[in-house]
């Protein structure tokens, strides 16, 4: 890590020297809540304010394996990790939006894989029908959907929104390592050729959510972006397309993210 650390340093000093603190790392495993809550604390012992909290690492595919905690592997690593996450630091966001008369966000990176699946209320971790792991990762995402919009709702009034994306289809990262070449390669024949990007270009839609003024708006709070702007609903004919840009409609249940809410607060033991 330290290694990444030097290189983001190097590559920016030459611009803005002196501009900016060197970067820290917090060893953190999301299969673990014990590691979160040991991450979090650390965080609070280095700082009283946080201004954004980037939700941005996760699984795909991955073999039904449970977390250190029981968890279906996606849902505890894409949702439940991150969920607790904020749960630990939210008040250093509240204070981070205090101190700087500005909005904190909470930018959870989804996918156009959350059409796959809702959320399957009545057998959530796998446990008792035949797993398929898209379908379990298409759950988790559409739990990064339902964090965001619940929690802009529910801490706006202290200066927190959240906000969910899909980054795009990008295939050089390691997060395919558990796909057989068999599978890439069908990915690759049903992906929607415009949603093909870097890695460069894929965080882009990120780091749009997380500085730009546009969300100073704390009515924009909740939405689903893609393509460094704001989606609509998916359009029919474009459901099966990978990486397709919009949401599937069941991504704005405000009744079931409520209940996913309530079902993850009793998950990880926050109140």
């Amino acid at each position: 890590m330290e290694r990444v650390i030097d290189d983001i340093v190097a590559k920016h000093s030459s611009m803005s020297p002196n501009s900016f603190p060197r970067p820290r790392s917090v060893e953190m495993h999301l299969d673990s809540l014990a590691s979160i809550r040991e991450a979090a604390k650390t965080v609070r012992s280095q700082t009283q304010t946080l201004n954004a909290i980037i939700c941005n690492a996760g699984v795909m595919f991955v073999p039904h394996e449970p977390t250190k905690d029981g968890f279906e592997a996606h849902l505890g690593v894409n949702h439940l990790a991150h969920f607790l996450l904020f749960q630990e630091l939210k008040q250093l966001l509240i204070s981070g939006a205090t101190q700087s008369k500005s909005l904190s966000r909470v930018v959870c990176r989804s996918s156009s894989g959350h059409r796959f699946s809702g959320i399957n209320f009545d057998d959530i971790n796998s446990d008792r029908s035949k797993y398929d792991a898209v379908v379990a990762y298409g759950q988790s995402k559409t739990a990064n959907i339902y964090m965001a919009s619940t929690l802009s709702q529910l801490y706006k009034s202290d200066g927190i929104i959240g906000l969910s994306l899909h980054p795009g289809v990008i295939m050089e990262t390691d997060v395919r390592r558990y796909m057989s070449e068999e599978a890439v390669a069908k990915l690759h024949s049903q992906t929607d050729p415009r949603q093909v990007k870097s890695a460069e270009q894929g965080v882009a839609t990120t780091v749009w959510a997380t500085v730009s003024p546009y969300f100073e708006d704390v009515s924009r709070g909740g939405r689903y972006l893609s393509d460094v702007g704001e989606c609509s609903p998916m359009e029919p004919n474009m459901e099966r397309a990978v990486g397709a840009s919009g949401y599937a409609a069941h991504a704005y249940d405000e009744a079931k993210a409520d209940r996913l809410w309530a079902w993850s607060c009793k998950a990880v033991g926050s109140l």
